[in-house]
C-alpha cells in the first residue's frame, strides 16, 4: 500500500465516526533525528488513549488521534529531550546574544590565543619562549 493512501485511510474518519474532535496536533522541540522520531511515534502508541499517531520529522509535527496530556507526551519523548507545544500556542524563546553562549565564547578565546601566537611569531621570532607558550 503507498503512503498516500495509507496516510488517507489513517487519517479518514470512518462513517459515524468524527476524528476531528479527537485529533490533536503539536509542534516538537529537540527532536534530533529520525530514529528517535520513529522510537517517539512508538511510545505516543503505546499511550492507552491514543488511537493513532504520527511524527512529521521535517515539519516537526506530531499528529495524534485520541486523548493524551502534554505531560503525558513529554514522557513519551523524554528519552531525546523532546518538548511537546501545541500547534496553536505561540512559546515565548528568549534570545540570547551570541557571545553569551559557552561553544561561542570558547572559540572567542581560542581565536584570541591563535591570535597571540601569530603576532608573537611576527614580533620576536618562532623561537622565542612567548611564541613557543602562546
Amino acid at each position: 500500500m503507498s503512503n498516500s493512501l495509507w496516510h488517507w485511510r489513517l487519517f479518514t474518519p470512518k462513517r459515524g465516526e468524527n476524528t476531528m474532535e479527537n485529533k490533536h496536533v503539536y509542534r516538537l522541540q529537540g527532536l534530533s533525528c529520525a530514529n528517535c522520531a520513529a522510537k517517539f511515534e512508538k511510545n505516543v502508541k503505546s499511550i492507552a488513549t491514543v488511537k493513532d499517531a504520527e511524527v512529521n520529522f521535517g515539519a516537526a509535527k506530531l499528529t495524534v488521534i485520541g486523548e493524551a496530556s502534554i505531560a503525558e507526551l513529554e514522557k513519551a519523548g523524554a528519552f531525546d529531550g523532546i518538548t511537546v507545544i501545541p500547534e496553536t500556542e505561540r512559546k515565548e524563546q528568549k534570545a540570547e546574544p551570541f557571545w553569551k553562549k559557552k561553544t561561542n565564547v570558547i572559540v572567542m578565546i581560542s581565536a584570541l590565543f591563535l591570535l597571540a601566537g601569530y603576532v608573537a611569531a611576527y614580533t620576536i621570532g618562532e623561537r622565542h619562549i612567548a611564541t613557543i607558550l602562546s
